[in-house]
């Protein structure tokens, strides 16, 4: 016989952070996506910077980062959480730092359960296409909203030193220039 079902973890998309406005109003714009996807709440949260923004341009809501938004959260009565990367690829941030923080924040909170899931880009499944899907798409409308018919389109990331991250970002940029063929440009 089977027990009581755990409560669905609280689900976050979290981005590195930015100390601009409009990079937190594109990252909860995308969670509400998400959480209308997946029929669940999913939280916009960063891991840096973005608690510096001023609450006034983001239509007086601030911006959460990892640690406070845990915080917060716990004293809700919620200890279990899934963190979606919004990451080309293993980034040193979520995949390094979020744990390492995960591990300390444990020491006072033995109940807390921290899951991550995989980047938005797997390279042990090449043919997986869905980022640069939409990456050429959001080209196409662009381009077809200003008029443009040949525009050249660059992809761009945080950057890194890390090879896996800008094999992940390199794949993507071969994969949107085979979606848009002879519209994108080098």
């Amino acid at each position: 016989m089977n027990g009581p079902m755990a409560p669905a973890p609280c689900v976050l998309l979290v981005d590195n952070g930015s100390s601009r406005a409009a990079a937190t109003r594109c990252l909860r714009k995308l969670a509400g996506a998400l959480a209308v996807e997946i029929d669940t709440p999913v939280h916009p949260v960063s891991l840096f910077h973005s608690s510096g923004v001023d609450a006034a341009e983001l239509d007086g809501e601030p911006a959460w980062i990892f640690e406070p938004f845990l915080h917060d959260r716990r004293g809700a009565g919620v200890d279990s959480f899934l963190v979606v990367p919004l990451f080309f690829g293993h980034s040193a941030a979520i995949f390094e730092y979020v744990p390492q923080r995960v591990a300390e924040l444990r020491k006072a909170w033995p109940g807390l359960e921290v899951r991550i899931a995989p980047s938005l880009v797997d390279l042990h499944h090449p043919g997986e296409g869905v980022v640069a899907d939409l990456l050429a798409d959001q080209v196409r409308a662009a381009a077809n909203s200003r008029g443009l018919r040949r525009p050249a389109a660059i992809v761009v990331d945080h950057g890194t030193p890390r090879r896996a991250v800008n094999r992940a970002r390199s794949h993507i940029r071969s994969q949107v220039e085979v979606r848009l063929g002879a519209a994108f440009e080098r």
